[in-house]
């Protein structure tokens, strides 16, 4: 006779296959019987080792059952596997990538920071070319729009978030942090993507 377990299983990878509402119920099944055994709490136990917390363990919990839900509707996971296992690897390979992605990410924070020579008091004036360095560097933040060019080059004078705000017309300390991150992002993310560029800035 066979397992009850790989009965249930088989069930919701068919409701997951025909879509509509019968995934979103099976979807709905599938994540109140992994959070009743626990899978939340054993993420973070195998993650914290790595560094995470319990929110970054919830995010990948959510995050791996997306992937489950996608790798069975495309037929590539067996009904006979164990989804519970199945879904905790998913979350530590999530996890790793991750990991991986945040080191280039630093990597490529601490060139941009080591490549710029900003010594002016106005955001257009610390873009001047001081050098062949700074030229590279100019050309890459040329990549990005003005206001990001102005808010990230106030940001390597180590200005305050309160005194970006107040230079660039932002309404609070928030809004600024949360244009830096963007701007930051959007210009580390280009560095990854063209990572001679990152070999120039350093040699």
């Amino acid at each position: 006779m066979e397992d009850k377990k790989i009965q249930i299983q088989r069930k919701w990878a068919e409701q997951i296959k025909v879509g509509g509402s019968a995934r979103q119920i099976a979807a709905r099944e599938l994540y109140e019987f992994m959070v009743e055994r626990g899978v939340p709490q054993i993420i973070y136990s195998r993650l914290s080792v790595y560094g995470a917390n319990f929110e970054d363990a919830e995010d990948m919990f959510h995050e791996s059952l997306i992937v489950l839900l996608d790798k069975i509707k495309a037929g590539q996971h067996q009904d006979s596997f164990d989804t519970k296992n199945y879904l905790i690897s998913i979350a530590k390979n999530i996890w790793r990538n991750r990991l991986k992605k945040m080191d280039s990410e630093r990597k490529y924070e601490q060139v941009i920071l080591s490549s710029s020579e900003i010594k002016a008091v106005e955001p257009q004036e610390s873009l001047l070319i001081l050098n062949e360095r700074s030229e590279l560097l100019q050309t890459i933040l040329n990549k990005l729009s003005e206001q990001c060019r102005s808010i990230l080059a106030l940001w390597m004078q180590d200005f305050s978030m309160r005194d970006i705000a107040t230079k660039m017309s932002l309404s609070s300390e928030k809004i600024a942090r949360k244009y830096k991150y963007r701007c930051h992002k959007k210009l580390v993310e280009y560095l990854y993507k063209n990572p001679a560029l990152t070999q120039q800035l350093i040699n």
